[in-house]
């Protein structure tokens, strides 16, 4: 939003000196024909010019202090006034107890709107995402039950938030939420003034686009401000031009924050759904969803004791590679403990693009590494620190290999050197840790839900949780797919030597509690990926149909399933299009008391 310039009269995107005239808006006297004084009390308050400069929007708002007392103020010359008037006495009528009452004080010259206020900051979400992610998802939940009623109580007077914004809320004097943002001016469902401006980070697509808002606009904002919060990206949301600019494909939250409870990227994609029809129908009934997400992520977390598994794996040359003479460069691996009962599994997929070294060998050596020296006492407390070690000592011995094989040279002139996807778990008791580096994922599948748990170690990921604007990141292409997560690669040192990328081999971890009859898959990208091979609820629908398969007749019917979707070499198409395949399926049961597994 621009300043007025109190000179020229014109709209300056710099707040400091006009655009067109070349004022000092900091120290500029105020706008021609303003009064001196503003009436929160008596006599009145002089305002200084900043604080001026803070009015020359009506929209823009001072908070002042008069005792104990805080108002919001607003200023709009008599030459504006106009433009307003109608919106302002529909405003004063409505007497809501989700906004904040105003008075009009006439001037002369113009007309103050004054608006009580808290006058407290209010951030509840500041500071939540170093909760147990449980009672993080607590806290929203219950801020979301409070901000569905305020804009219920909107919907009963066929209001919507349409320029919805969490930086304008506040817990007014009854304990009660309030809206900040419409001092001036009340929403009905219908088309917007075209002089409204709505935060482009939560605006509905449908308002973007012009069209009629309605309950559903508001359960997109109340989606868009749990997604936010999730995402530790409140107040703001995204950087960047807006939701628009990338199509509202918001990223999965956990690209911000692993850790986030099952099924709540589920009930966010559907309230941030395009199509406002395929939404929860009212703020309260996506309020509600989530109360109900909330309490079966504190059920799964009480459980019902240690569990047992079985486990089946399968790994195979992708019809098109083998078509092309090319081997399997993916690898399985799982491995049973005892006393306790733990298992350890992983799925490792060789990066097919490299000069020293193949992708086969490098998921080879990194699977050998964790086979032979994952500590036969290990429990779940040392879980992470093994794997940040394994991890590395993997990158090491790729990296020893090439140097034994006389590639010293070609490495230090920039040669890629192998490297290799490496999705693991340890399951002890009732509980999946999960170690992640590149895009080899793991799913859960319970019931009736399937959802990825794994976060992929990709560019446009790592740009993401950066800070990069999603459109950035859109922009970007296939680039974005390229992996900066792997067990593998090298690079010169300041001293002239070779050494491991440190930072690429540090593995993303999550803890996620298991129940009986769920149903766990650790897979190379060849299995499933969205709009290329096996989609999630393809796999969710095959265990539909396959109810009674074993973990290993699964695990067989997820690989020719995704091996039938690749396009063999053919004239069009001379490469033509697949991968290799791979995929680990862990059945969870209950534990008898004699199990061992």
């Amino acid at each position: 939003m621009g300043v007025l310039c109190p000179v020229c009269g014109k709209n300056s995107r710099d707040p400091e000196f006009c655009d067109h005239c070349n004022a000092d808006l900091a120290t500029s006297p105020p706008p021609p024909g303003a009064p001196d004084l503003c009436p929160v009390a008596v006599p009145g308050i002089a305002l200084s010019p900043e604080q001026w400069q803070l009015l020359s929007d009506p929209d823009a708002s001072l908070t002042l202090r008069v005792v104990n007392h805080f108002w919001r103020v607003h200023w709009i010359p008599g030459e504006r006034l106009g433009n307003w008037q109608d919106r302002l006495e529909n405003r004063q009528s409505l007497e809501l107890a989700a906004l904040p009452k105003i008075r009009l004080a006439p001037s002369a010259r113009g007309l103050w709107i004054l608006a009580e206020s808290a006058g407290a900051d209010f951030a509840p979400w500041s500071g939540a995402g170093w909760l147990d992610p449980i009672e993080n998802l607590a806290a929203m939940t219950q801020l979301t039950h409070e901000l569905a009623e305020l804009l219920e109580e909107l919907h009963r007077h066929d209001l919507v938030w349409a320029n919805f914004d969490p930086a304008a809320l506040e817990r007014g004097f009854t304990g009660k939420l309030q809206i900040t943002n419409q001092d001036l001016h009340a929403f009905g469902s219908g088309q917007l003034p075209d002089d409204i401006v709505c935060n482009p980070q939560f605006m509905a697509p449908e308002i973007g686009m012009g069209h009629r808002a309605g309950p559903r606009s508001d359960v997109f904002h109340l989606a868009a401000f749990c997604y936010y919060w999730q995402a530790g990206l409140l107040p703001a949301g995204f950087a960047g031009q807006g939701l628009e600019r990338f199509g509202h494909e918001f990223p999965p939250v956990r690209t911000y924050h692993p850790q986030v409870p099952e099924r709540v990227w589920r009930l966010l994609s559907q309230g941030l759904a395009v199509n406002p029809s395929a939404r929860p129908d009212s703020p309260r009934a996506f309020a509600a969803e989530l109360a109900h997400v909330l309490e079966l992520a504190r059920t799964r977390r009480e459980g019902a004791g240690p569990v047992a598994w079985e486990v089946g794996m399968h790994t195979r040359t992708g019809r098109c590679k083998s078509a092309q003479g090319k081997r399997n460069e993916d690898q399985v691996f799982s491995r049973n403990f005892a006393e306790p009962p733990r298992l350890l599994a992983a799925v490792a997929d060789g990066i097919s693009q490299c000069v020293v070294g193949q992708g086969e060998l490098a998921s080879l050596i990194t699977t050998i590494v964790l086979e032979n020296e994952f500590p036969e006492s290990a429990d779940a407390s040392q879980f992470e620190t093994i794997m940040k070690q394994l991890a590395r000592k993997g990158a090491h011995k790729l990296l020893n290999w090439a140097l034994e094989k006389g590639y010293q040279a070609q490495l230090l002139q920039g040669a890629d050197l192998m490297g290799t996807t490496l999705t693991t778990c340890w399951i002890e008791d009732r509980w999946l840790h999960l170690a992640n580096l590149g895009d080899s994922r793991a799913y859960l599948l319970t019931g009736d839900h399937i959802e990825q748990l794994t976060v992929d170690g990709d560019f446009a990921t790592s740009l993401l949780r950066q800070g990069e604007a999603p459109e950035f990141v859109q922009d970007v292409g296939h680039v974005g797919k390229a992996l900066v997560q792997c067990v593998g690669g090298c690079r010169r040192n300041s001293s002239g030597k070779l050494e491991i990328l440190e930072d690429a081999c540090q593995p993303t971890f999550s803890t996620w509690p298991l129940l009986p009859d769920d149903l766990v898959i650790l897979c190379s990208d060849g299995l499933v990926e969205e709009g290329v091979f096996l989609h999630p609820d393809e796999v969710l629908e095959l265990r539909r149909r396959f109810p009674a398969a074993t973990p290993q007749a699964f695990a067989d019917i997820l690989a020719e399933s995704a091996d039938a979707l690749q396009h063999l070499p053919n004239p069009l198409e001379p490469d033509g299009f697949g991968d290799n395949v791979s995929g680990i399926v862990i059945q969870i049961t209950a534990r008898r008391a004699d199990s061992s597994a």
